[in-house]
C-alpha cells in the first residue's frame, strides 16, 4: 500500500468515526423496517442507486439484531465510484418488453385493425433495473423481516412479471357470452366473454374488440393464461384487467391492446372494480380474508395510470365484510358503492359493510345517507356531471324485509347534502334494483318488473319510448358512460338470447338497441 492509498484509507476511517455516534440504534421489528424502507423509497425517486445502498445498509444491520438509521450528512463521502449504467443507458424502456413475453393474437375481420405490440407502445411506470442494478443475496430482508400489514410489499426495484395472453380463435365462437364491456373512446370498444370449450374444466374467457363503434367485432386474445375476465381500457392500447371470481386479487396492465399483461403490485385478496379516466385509475379491493358473505378489509387505490406498484396508494376504508363494490365517476369525481349483502337490509341487522364513499385526495370519505333512507337499494353517479349522485331507497315507514315503494334521493354536492325524493316506484325487497345516471337530470331504474326513466332528477318517472326489453333479473350490470351512453350487459344464463351481444342507449336511456358481436 503506497502513501496515497494509506491517506485515503485514513480519511475514510476518520469520516465514519466522526459520525458514528450520530447513528441511532432501533429495534429489529416490522415497524422499523417499514419506516426505513419507505424513507429510502422516497429518497430514491431520483436515484435508484440510493435505494439499493440504503436497503443494503438495513439488511446488513439486521444480521446483528438492530436497524441502523443513518442520518443525513452533508459533504462528500469517500467510497466507490458511482454506477454509470443507469445514467449512461440511453435506451428507451418503452421500446422493448420483457424477454419472455410473446404476444399472440388473431387477425381481425375486414374493416377492423387489431392493436399490436408495436403500435403506439407506451412505457408504464418507471424503467426497471437490469443487470447489476438489482439488489441480490442479502440486499433484501426475507422471511419474518417482511412487513405483514396486509399489503404485500415486493422487493425494491423488483421487475414486474408479464404474461402473454393466449392465441385467439379465427372468429368469435357462436356461444360467446358477454360478461363485461369497456368503451375506450373514438369508436374503440372492448368486451370480455365466456364460451364453452376445453379450458381444463372451466369456461374459456376471450377478449374481443371493435374499432367502429360496435358494428364489427374480432377476437383479440385468450385470457385464460392471464386469469382475468374483466377489463377497463383508456384507449386502444392501455387497459387494466382483473378477475371477478371470489378470492382473486390479481391486477394486470396492458399497453398493447390486450396481447400481453404486466402484473400490478396491489397486495389484495379480491379486486372488486377498476375505473380509469384521463391519467387516473381508481381501484376498489379487499385485503382481508374472503368468505361466502364477501371479503374483509375494503381499500381504495387512487393512483396514476401506468404505476406498477400501488402499495403506496392504498387507503383503508372499512373493516367489515363487503361484497360487489363498484367504482363510479361523477364527472371528475370518483365514488365507491358497497351494496348491502342482501338487498333491502337495514343498518343494525348485521350488514355493517355497506355504504357510499367519495374518493378524495387519495382517501375515501364516508358519505352521509339521505334523510329517512333506512333501506338503500341502489346508487348511481352522474357520469357527465361533477358532484351529482343518486341513491334509491325505500320510502319511510316500510318494513325493510318487504319494501314495496321506493324513491330516489339526489345530491348536487357530492353527498354532503341531499334533497327529498319525488315520485315513487315499486321495488320489492330482494329485487336487486339497478340504477344508472348519465347527468344531473337523467336517471334510469330497472326493477324486477319495469324499466323507468326520469329526466328531472328522480322527481317523476316514465317508460322510455323504446325501452330496454329486459328487467333486473336478466342483467349482469347497468352502467353509464360519458356522453349520454348507457350499457346493459345481459346475463345470458337467464335471458337465453342465444347470440353474443349487449344493449346500449346513446340518448340517456330513452331508446335502446342491441349490439350484436356476430355478423
Amino acid at each position: 500500500m503506497n502513501r496515497h492509498e494509506r491517506d485515503d484509507e485514513r480519511a475514510v476511517e476518520e469520516f465514519f468515526a466522526a459520525h458514528r455516534d450520530r447513528v441511532p440504534e432501533e429495534p429489529a421489528d416490522e415497524v422499523t423496517w417499514q419506516r426505513i424502507k419507505d424513507r429510502h423509497r422516497r429518497e430514491a425517486r431520483g436515484s435508484r442507486w440510493g435505494t439499493v445502498a440504503g436497503l443494503g445498509i438495513a439488511a446488513a444491520a439486521m444480521a446483528i439484531g438492530t436497524y441502523v438509521v443513518w442520518p443525513q450528512i452533508s459533504g462528500t463521502v469517500p467510497g466507490p465510484a458511482a454506477p454509470v449504467d443507469a445514467a449512461s443507458d440511453t435506451s428507451d424502456p418503452a421500446s422493448s418488453g420483457p424477454a419472455d413475453s410473446v404476444p399472440t393474437g388473431a387477425a381481425p375481420t375486414t374493416g377492423a385493425v387489431p392493436p399490436t405490440a408495436s403500435s403506439t407502445a407506451r412505457a408504464t411506470g418507471t424503467a426497471e433495473p437490469t443487470g447489476t442494478d438489482q439488489p441480490t443475496g442479502t440486499d433484501q430482508p426475507t422471511g419474518t423481516d417482511q412487513p405483514t400489514d396486509g399489503v404485500t410489499a415486493p422487493g425494491p426495484d423488483a421487475p414486474a412479471a408479464s404474461v402473454a395472453a393466449g392465441e385467439a380463435p379465427d372468429a368469435l365462437p357462436s356461444d360467446f357470452a358477454v360478461v363485461g364491456t369497456s368503451d375506450a373512446g373514438g369508436g374503440q370498444l372492448f368486451a370480455t366473454g365466456t364460451h364453452e370449450a376445453d379450458c381444463e374444466g372451466t369456461l374459456c374467457v376471450l377478449l374481443a374488440a371493435s374499432t367502429d363503434g360496435g358494428l364489427t367485432w374480432y377476437p383479440v386474445a385468450d385470457l385464460v393464461p392471464v386469469g382475468i375476465s374483466q377489463v377497463e381500457f383508456l384507449d386502444a392500447q392501455t387497459g387494466y384487467g382483473w378477475a371477478d371470481a371470489r378470492g382473486s386479487g390479481a391486477l394486470y396492465l396492458t399497453d398493447d391492446g390486450g396481447l400481453t399483461w404486466t402484473s400490478v403490485t396491489l397486495g389484495a385478496s379480491q379486486v372488486w372494480d377498476v375505473q380509469a379516466q384521463d391519467d387516473r385509475v381508481v381501484v376498489a379491493a379487499s385485503t382481508g380474508e374472503c368468505g361466502e358473505a364477501g371479503c374483509a378489509g375494503l381499500v381504495v387505490v387512487d393512483a396514476a395510470v401506468g404505476d406498477l406498484d400501488l402499495t403506496d396508494h392504498v387507503a383503508q376504508v372499512i373493516d367489515p365484510v363487503v361484497e360487489g363494490v363498484q367504482v363510479q365517476w361523477a364527472g371528475a369525481g370518483a365514488y365507491l358503492w358497497a351494496p348491502p349483502p342482501e338487498p333491502g337490509t337495514a343498518p343494525g341487522s348485521g350488514a355493517e359493510g355497506w355504504g357510499t364513499w367519495r374518493v378524495q385526495d387519495g382517501r375515501a370519505e364516508t358519505l352521509a345517507e339521505p334523510l329517512d333512507c333506512s333501506t338503500p337499494l341502489a346508487f348511481a353517479a352522474a357520469a357527465d356531471t361533477d358532484g351529482q349522485i343518486f341513491t334509491a331507497c325505500a320510502l319511510p315507514g316500510q318494513d325493510p324485509a318487504s319494501v314495496s315503494d321506493a324513491g330516489v334521493w339526489r345530491s348536487t354536492t357530492g353527498g354532503r347534502t341531499w334533497g327529498s325524493p319525488g315520485g315513487s316506484f315499486a321495488a320489492l325487497s330482494g329485487d336487486g334494483v339497478l340504477m344508472a345516471s348519465t347527468d344531473a337530470d337523467h336517471v334510469l331504474v330497472v326493477t324486477r318488473d319495469e324499466v323507468l326513466l326520469s329526466d328531472d332528477g328522480g322527481m317523476s318517472w316514465h317508460e322510455p319510448s323504446t325501452p330496454l326489453p329486459l328487467t333486473s333479473p336478466s342483467l349482469l350490470s347497468l352502467t353509464a358512460e360519458p356522453g349520454g351512453v348507457l350499457v346493459a350487459v345481459v346475463d345470458d344464463t337467464v335471458a337465453g338470447t342465444g347470440s353474443p351481444g349487449y344493449w346500449t342507449s346513446t340518448d340517456r336511456g330513452e331508446t335502446w338497441e342491441r349490439v350484436d358481436l356476430l355478423p
